[in-house]
């Protein structure tokens, strides 16, 4: 038996329509809905992603202002220390007394000083010309190079004596000239001046001389060496003086021969 569909045909076809309709309007709700949340999503990882991009760049720059300061400290540090190193170079470390002693002793007595001037100056170590043209290929050899240019090393000093004074003949110069090369603790004696003063009775032979001793660590170490020599020389002599003398059995302490009382 069949089934007779007494609904218009009209009617069925817009019944199908609509619900063609319904189920369009249905996807394209979720299809907006799918889209505005993603939308919501990207907006809060945006948000997120530039809070700790800002973040990120403020502890960068807080990073990068350490390590400028770190590196300025650094720098100043370095500098400091070349400064101590050369106050602490420059530094009297030989008594100027030893040093005048010196002059007194090589000079004459024909020879009279009208200046002395002692000072200390600093010695520039001079790289050899093979050394300047030589090529550095390798990576350990340039850092090997940077890193003894950066170390910091104790500047090298010597005393230099300027002295000028007047004798009467040149041969008095000349003794004084040779009394200071044989010294071992000079380096070079050079006459920078020599000229004739001429008075009512005399003529007198005027100069300057220079005097350059050796380095400073060179001439300390001598120093310590003669000290302790001297030192060295000294103490028997002075357990002799020290030791009491031997007296009589017969007489007490108080009564030793030739005695004199004290005041």
């Amino acid at each position: 038996m069949s089934k007779m569909n007494l609904l218009p045909e009209e009617y069925v076809k817009q019944r199908l329509q609509y619900r063609v309709d319904m189920l369009c309007v249905l996807l394209f709700g979720l299809v907006m809905v799918s889209i505005m949340t993603a939308e919501a999503i990207s907006s809060r990882q945006i948000r997120n992603t530039q809070v700790t991009h800002a973040s990120v760049s403020a502890r960068f720059s807080e990073a990068a202002d350490f390590m400028n300061n770190f590196f300025v400290l650094q720098s100043r540090k370095t500098e400091l220390l070349k400064e101590a190193e050369v106050i602490a170079a420059m530094t009297d470390r030989v008594p100027r007394s030893f040093l005048l002693a010196m002059v007194v002793n090589h000079c004459p007595g024909e020879v009279t000083l009208e200046e002395v001037d002692v000072s200390e100056r600093v010695i520039e170590d001079k790289p050899p010309a093979a050394e300047k043209k030589r090529k550095i290929s390798s990576k350990a050899a340039k850092e090997a190079e940077e890193k003894k240019k950066k170390e910091a090393k104790p500047p090298k000093t010597r005393i230099v004596i300027e002295m000028k004074g007047f004798c009467e003949d040149f041969s008095t110069i000349a003794t004084l000239l040779q009394a200071w090369k044989v010294s071992p603790l000079v380096e070079s004696v050079n006459i920078t001046k020599t000229s004739e003063k001429r008075t009512a009775t005399v003529t007198m032979r005027e100069f300057e001389m220079t005097v350059v001793f050796r380095e400073t660590s060179e001439v300390l170490e001598r120093l310590d060496q003669e000290q302790a020599v001297h030192d060295l020389a000294m103490g028997p002599a002075m357990e002799k003086t020290s030791a009491p003398a031997n007296l009589p059995p017969d007489l007490p302490p108080d009564h030793a021969p030739d005695q004199e009382p004290q005041p």
